[in-house]
């Protein structure tokens, strides 16, 4: 009997230490999920594509804000292209009928994924709120004293944001306006595009559209460092934080692929984009009679309709440029001195 007691004690110690063991396991995989994941990260089991993150040769941090929504196939393009330029990246999605972006970036190194209904609290969708949001998104991840750059699925830069901020921390500037070059398909790349439809926006379509030596180009805020008090406005347009204090005095360029998406589903009628910026409630437009949504405003009937020789409905984009060997027009261009001159290696 006291043999059985002893044999028993021992089955049952060897249980409770098996038991304690599983336990400790469980706290430490929660420990490194929760921290490795934060709030609101969703993984999922893929592969991660080509990931440049980090490679840039540069000192300063520089966090990308990627705003994507149903984008396509466009978003690899990006990825691939630009990732170079930025130490980690933090992805808002609002895709409703495509699960491309979670999947694609779910096993990305030092790429932080997120879905817009994570986060109940959202009530206009304005540019404004979920700028703010991503800016609380990296804070919490990176704390202060980095560089956002704010990111579209559409945008490749010309000039490197990392040599950007170099020059930005030489003027004591917290924010920096690029230029935006509108690329629209050209009549010249209409049968290039019909016997390659699969390749590479970047590959298809160099023209861009732009206000000339005089004027230049469309200037948009783009980027900011980060640091405590910033404030938001909430409505629409709104694209960086209302406090900033010194702009750059130089604007670097990218190439802003306005029609990569060439379906006639993907638009109305008139040209306003289906998917893009169509939950953004009316009282978060300052003026009341504003156009609503985003898109190329042309009438868009067949696939023709979407290649053209000029900035349809618009006097200001009176230039049309080809993009060429990496050139733009010297009027236009910071120089060599601001492009990216080194290669990442896998």
């Amino acid at each position: 009997m006291e043999k059985r007691k002893r044999g028993c004690f021992k089955f049952n110690l060897r249980r409770r230490v098996s038991l304690k063991y599983a336990l400790i396991n469980l706290l430490v995989i929660a420990f490194l999920y929760h921290f490795k994941f934060p709030k609101g990260a969703q993984k999922s089991r893929s592969i991660c594509l080509d990931n440049f993150l980090g490679c840039g040769k540069s000192s300063h941090r520089n966090i990308g804000l990627l705003l994507t929504k149903d984008d396509g196939i466009i978003l690899e393009t990006w990825f691939k292209e630009n990732s170079r330029y930025f130490f980690a990246l933090i992805v808002l999605d609002g895709s409703t009928n495509s699960d491309l972006a979670r999947t694609m970036f779910s096993q990305c190194k030092s790429v932080y994924y997120f879905h817009e209904s994570n986060f109940p609290n959202l009530n206009t969708y304005s540019d404004g709120e979920l700028r703010e949001l991503g800016h609380r998104l990296v804070t919490k991840i990176f704390g202060y004293d980095v560089w956002i750059t704010m990111a579209h699925s559409d945008e490749f830069f010309v000039h490197s944001p990392l040599k950007v901020i170099e020059q930005a921390g030489k003027e004591g500037a917290d924010f920096v306006k690029w230029r935006a070059l509108h690329v629209l398909p050209h009549p010249s790349e209409y049968e290039y595009f019909l016997s390659h439809k699969d390749a590479p926006v970047t590959e298809l379509f160099h023209h861009y559209y732009h206000y000339g030596p005089t004027k230049g180009s469309f200037l948009e805020r783009r980027m900011f460092y980060s640091k405590p008090n910033l404030r938001w406005d909430h409505r629409q347009g709104s694209i960086l934080p209302m406090n900033l204090r010194k702009e750059t005095s130089i604007h670097p360029a990218y190439l802003h692929y306005k029609v990569h998406n060439l379906s006639l589903a993907a638009y109305t009628p008139d040209g306003i984009h289906r998917q893009h910026w169509n939950k953004v409630t009316d009282d978060s437009y300052e003026n009341p009679t504003a156009k609503r949504g985003v898109g190329i405003r042309w009438k868009v009937q067949n696939l023709r309709d979407f290649f053209v020789y000029k900035f349809p409905n618009s006097s200001k984009y009176s230039h049309v440029s080809e993009y060429k060997d990496g050139k733009i027009e010297k009027y236009l261009d910071l120089g060599d001195a601001f492009k990216d001159m080194y290669e990442c290696s896998k």
